[in-house]
């Protein structure tokens, strides 16, 4: 078994890197949150899954992360 990233997983972190580090409004959200010492953490709190479903992301309570498809 290869333990290689799929291509659609990495492309999905490409992006979700892409739009955290480019949109100024989600940079502004971010840097509230961290000013209200709620730090994110890109590694820890943002996971991309591919699944069946016909989801395209959400937030799973039980990890505390963002889910993106």
């Amino acid at each position: 078994m290869s333990d290689e990233i799929p291509s659609e997983i990495r492309n999905c972190y490409k992006q979700a890197y892409q739009c955290i580090t480019s949109n100024e409004s989600i940079r502004h959200l971010l840097n509230a949150l961290s000013s209200s010492g709620c730090p994110f953490d890109f590694d820890r709190h943002l996971v991309c899954e591919s699944t069946n479903e016909n989801i395209r992301g959400g937030f799973d309570r039980s990890t505390c992360q963002i889910v993106l498809n």
